[in-house]
Formats: C-alpha cells, sequence, structure tokens
C-alpha cells in the first residue's frame, strides 16, 4: 500500500517565495470585535492565526505497520526519523495541509503541486514475489486541484476559541510515479487519486494544554498501464507453477478511507510540537487486477504514529491567509 511520508510519516520543505495575493494586495482598517464576544472568538470560525511563524525547524520520528504493496498480504514495521522544516511561503508551504507548491489560490480554491513517497519492498521479505525485482523507493509529483470549505459552529462562539474550527476539502490530484534506488531513477506512470476529506479542531485543551484535532478522507486511487505493470505484472522469467505469467491493467487500485488524530502543543500562536496517531484501511476487492498472482489481499490496514518537535521558529510571522 502507498504510504505518504508527508501525511503519515513526516514531510520536509526547503522553500522561500514572495507572491502578491489578494490577502495583501490592499489594507483594510481593523474593525472591533463584536459586543460580548471574546477577541478569540472573531477568528476562531475557520480562520487560521495570521500570527504564525513564517519557519519553524526542528526533529520529527515515526512509524507504522504497512502493506508491502497494494494488495499484499504481508507487512512490515517502519520506522523514520528526520529534522523537520515548515514553511509558510506565499507559494511553497509545508504547513498543516501537507507539503505543496500554490499556483493559484482563490478563496476557497487552489491549484497546487503535491507530492508523497513509499517505502522500498525486498523481495526476499515477500513470499509473492521472492525471486522477483524488488520494489524500489517511489515518489510521487504532480498538479492538484483542491476546494475547501470552512464550515461554521456555534460553539466556537459560545464556548470560546476553537481554532480553525471545521474544514471540509475535495480534492484532484494527479501525479506521475517515479522510483529510486538512488542509482538511478525510473519512470513507473500515473496515479489520479480523488479525495474527499473532513477536519474538526477542537478548542485548545486547558487539561492538556494543547489543541485537538481529527480528519477523516476516502480517496479513490486510479493507476496508468505502466504502474499497473510494476506492482501486478509476472514477466515469463519470474513465472512458478504458484505465479503464472500475468499482464497487468490500468483500472483501479483501491477506495481507501482514513482516520487521524493530532495532538498540537500551542505556545501562543505557534504550534510547538503534534503527535500524531491514525490508520487508514483500503479495500482492493475491486481492483483492476484482482486475477494477478500477486494480489493477495482484498483488503489491507495501514497503522502509524509520530511526533513532531519544533524548537526554533523565525520573528517574522505568516501573514498570508
Amino acid at each position: 500500500m502507498r504510504v505518504y511520508l508527508n501525511s503519515v510519516l513526516l514531510a520536509v520543505a526547503l522553500s522561500i517565495s514572495t507572491y502578491p495575493t489578494a490577502a495583501n494586495a490592499h489594507q483594510t482598517v481593523p474593525q472591533p470585535p463584536p459586543e460580548n464576544v471574546p477577541p478569540e472568538a472573531t477568528r476562531s470560525g475557520g480562520a487560521k492565526s495570521k500570527n504564525r511563524p513564517l519557519w519553524q525547524f526542528g526533529f520529527g520520528a515515526g512509524g507504522g505497520v504497512t502493506p508491502h504493496y497494494p494488495a499484499a498480504n504481508q507487512s512490515s514495521l517502519r520506522f523514520l526519523a528526520i529534522p523537520t522544516f515548515r514553511y509558510r511561503g506565499r507559494i511553497l508551504r509545508s504547513d498543516d495541509d501537507g507539503t505543496r507548491a500554490r499556483l493559484i489560490r482563490l478563496e476557497d480554491t487552489e491549484i497546487d503541486l503535491s507530492g508523497g513517497a513509499s517505502f522500498p519492498v525486498n523481495s526476499y521479505e515477500n513470499e509473492a514475489r521472492k525471486g522477483m525485482p524488488k520494489l524500489d523507493w517511489i515518489g510521487e509529483a504532480g498538479p492538484r486541484v483542491g476546494f475547501r470549505w470552512r464550515l461554521r459552529r456555534d460553539d466556537c462562539v459560545a464556548d470560546g476559541p476553537c481554532g480553525r474550527g471545521d474544514t471540509l476539502r475535495l480534492l484532484f490530484p494527479i501525479r506521475t510515479v517515479f522510483s529510486s534506488d538512488f542509482a538511478s531513477l525510473s519512470h513507473r506512470g500515473f496515479i489520479l487519486q480523488p479525495e474527499i476529506s473532513f477536519e474538526r479542531v477542537f478548542k485548545k485543551s486547558e487539561l492538556i494544554d494543547a489543541q485537538i484535532a481529527f480528519e477523516i478522507d476516502t480517496s479513490v486511487s486510479i493507476i496508468s498501464d505502466h504502474l499497473a505493470n510494476y506492482f501486478f505484472s509476472v514477466q515469463p522469467e519470474y513465472a512458478t507453477t504458484e505465479r503464472p505469467t500475468y499482464d497487468a491493467k490500468p483500472g483501479l487500485l483501491s477506495i481507501s478511507s482514513g482516520l487521524v488524530l493530532k495532538v498540537s502543543q500551542r505556545r501562543g500562536s505557534n504550534i510547538g510540537s503534534t503527535f500524531f496517531v491514525g490508520l487508514r484501511h483500503n479495500h482492493h476487492g475491486l481492483s483492476a487486477n484482482q486475477t494477478s498472482p500477486l494480489h493477495k489481499a482484498d483488503q489491507t490496514v495501514t497503522l502509524f504514529t509520530g511526533v513532531n518537535v519544533y524548537w526554533l521558529s523565525s520573528e517574522r510571522s505568516d501573514s498570508d491567509e
């Protein structure tokens, strides 16, 4: 199963950008908050704080139990520990919404570039692929059209601040896929993955001095012929009595759903550290390559957890919303 390192484990983005947007194209005279409403509540119904640092630097570590490849019946425990750099530029960003390059941004619509990655699998680790070439590190990159709706919540005003409130997103990414063993780079086709997600950010908990959020999503993965061959084809030289020759077909790869819980420590408007835990379920029962000898499971599950700790941040604030 594909595991996005920027959403399941960690993301690293180093970027600099200056781009005039509608958000700062003109100055607006500040307006006082409505009477009898806490100042924090006036910005809690979905708007992000504009006092977050432009960049933050820290360290992240995570791990999870992941299937070896789509529709595999074997999983492995994987770990990753890397420095993390969060940057909130007006074009290139690494923030709560992932790592991406925003090309066009309207009020509730974005066209950006995004990417992902998944772990390699040695053939000796997997019974179904013994004797076959290993699966290398896989990377993805491509354009994405996204629509976002901030949903108003009555409790944001009645009970005080509740962070960004509720957010509904509809995403349409198409990415080119490549694999690498760090000695060479090979193109592996394309993947189309429309997704709908819902995020709720609860008000800050005084008990643990942190903000709690959860996100649920559902997506459909459709792959090209080249990528289907990489995962599911069996060439004659690798065929056995239990693994006959198979020519993979493009089409549906999986229908998946995920749930992520995040607990973020806050220092004023800054996020000092984030702990996250989640799971993802993939249904491969309708896969275009269900008859492949490498298709071993109609259902796969990924479990993951990790932490990001940021201890250095810029004095300059993010002014783009």
